[in-house]
């Protein structure tokens, strides 16, 4: 890729994958390829929360990068049998975030596509976010302490969700008269799970379940699930939408327990 003459909705979208990529073993062809994904969902929603950009040309900017850069990732791992090539390193001129984690590449890369499109695009910034220069940078503190709480109660959900599932193949007796009527607390269904509770679980944030031997849903509540509406909307309840970022439960749930 020639990073010089590269756009620079291109160029900034290349850094914030690249750092994305850094996060993961890039010998393992489907973490790299999940990475990609949570790339192109990031983006979605970006322009899914800012419609002043989705329906028009810059929305169609932001698109079309980010298709040209999945593309060439894929061509790459589809022309090399070995492990895929480390991501090329671009210093960004703002220092920006250093890899580490996936959620915080996501963060940053809602942060930085809107700081892009307002830079590029006659202060859409003002638009977008509808705040001060304090309130942005409220916001952003907040998103960076507060998503990576939320990606590890995601993940202590899903453990759960795993149990769950397990119980309804093995031994679905052990559900009935207990989660098939109503939500219960974990620490209520068993203490085990609940032993294995994140030690960064925010106070005010709990872990429900509902279950029986066809349907499940486990769901994380509290004030967490506005930044899994940013970062992963698809693990929002889609029962106890409040509308817009204001949700309060987000988690995993099958075809059967959608609607629980």
């Amino acid at each position: 890729m020639d990073i010089q003459s590269m756009d620079p909705i291109k160029l900034k979208l290349k850094r914030q994958l690249d750092r994305l990529l850094e996060t993961v073993d890039i010998a393992d062809r489907e973490a790299v390829k999940g990475a990609i994904e949570r790339f192109r969902v990031a983006v979605d929603t970006f322009l899914h929360n800012n419609p002043q950009l989705a329906d028009d040309s810059r929305g169609d900017r932001v698109r079309q990068a980010r298709e040209e850069l999945i593309t060439e990732h894929r061509q790459l791992l589809e022309a090399n049998p070995g492990p895929p090539p480390e991501p090329e390193r671009v210093v960004s001129p703002s220092g920006g975030f250093r890899g580490g984690f996936v959620t915080g590449v996501l963060t940053t890369l809602a942060m930085v596509l809107v700081v892009l499109v307002a830079g590029t695009f006659n202060n859409v910034l003002d638009i977008s976010m509808g705040a001060s220069a304090e309130r942005k940078q409220l916001f952003e503190s907040e998103y960076v302490h507060s998503v990576p709480h939320m990606e590890a109660m995601a993940e202590y959900a899903a453990r759960v969700r795993d149990d769950i599932e397990r119980r309804q193949a093995e031994d679905p007796d052990s559900l009935e008269g207990v989660t098939d009527s109503s939500f219960v607390r974990i620490g209520d269904f068993d203490e085990q799970l609940w032993n294995q509770r994140p030690e960064s679980m925010p106070r005010g944030v709990g872990l429900i379940i509902r279950a029986d031997r066809n349907a499940y849903k486990v769901v994380v509540t509290g004030h967490l699930c506005r930044f899994a509406f940013l970062t992963r909307p698809k693990l929002v309840d889609p029962r106890r939408r409040l509308g817009g970022i204001n949700c309060t439960h987000f988690g995993y749930w099958n075809e059967a327990g959608e609607g629980l």
